[in-house]
């Protein structure tokens, strides 16, 4: 089994927002962090790094 195969993410941006979540959930179920966009830009760019 590919072990990168089943990440999935959903990310919608917002004004003051990035909602982000597991896409294999429902919209309205299972866990979803909503940072500010400032923090989101700070984890992306680590994760750019890794």
């Amino acid at each position: 089994m590919d072990p990168g195969r089943d990440r999935h993410g959903g990310v919608a941006l917002e004004p003051g927002t990035v909602h982000v979540r597991d896409s294999k959930n429902l919209a309205d179920t299972g866990p979803r962090l909503a940072p500010a966009p400032e923090a989101w830009v700070c984890f992306v760019a680590g994760a750019v790094r890794t």
